[in-house]
């Protein structure tokens, strides 16, 4: 089961695809680096290009990730980094991840 907190900032936060949990495990893990190209973004990345950028606009869009010109890079604020410690932490864990994405998933297929 997940911690009610990171179910919170998922549901606040709109993540709701494989893609947005990858990209802010990914752009986690740089905290440290002061920006990352968007072209290289592309590279590292599975997704095609439309997939990826709509992924990226959304998590702008909720606050997560900041753009300067063409480097993005992770918001820098406490509670954005306290969520994706614990985002990291589940999923790590074999069972955490498969928990993780069964609710991604689970919630994709509920009809609006």
């Amino acid at each position: 089961m997940l911690p009610a907190s990171l179910e919170r900032f998922m549901l606040l936060r709109q993540i709701d695809s494989f893609h947005k949990v990858w990209l802010l495990l990914f752009f986690h893990q740089r905290s440290h680096e002061d920006g990352i190209n968007r072209d290289y973004l592309r590279q590292v990345t599975f997704a095609d290009a439309q997939t990826l950028y709509e992924a990226v606009d959304e998590l702008q869009d909720a606050g997560l990730l900041i753009a300067t010109g063409e480097a993005l890079s992770l918001r820098d604020a406490p509670e954005v980094h306290s969520d994706l410690d614990t985002m990291a932490r589940v999923f790590e864990d074999p069972l955490g991840r498969q928990d993780l994405l069964r609710r991604l998933y689970r919630r994709a297929s509920v009809p609006l």
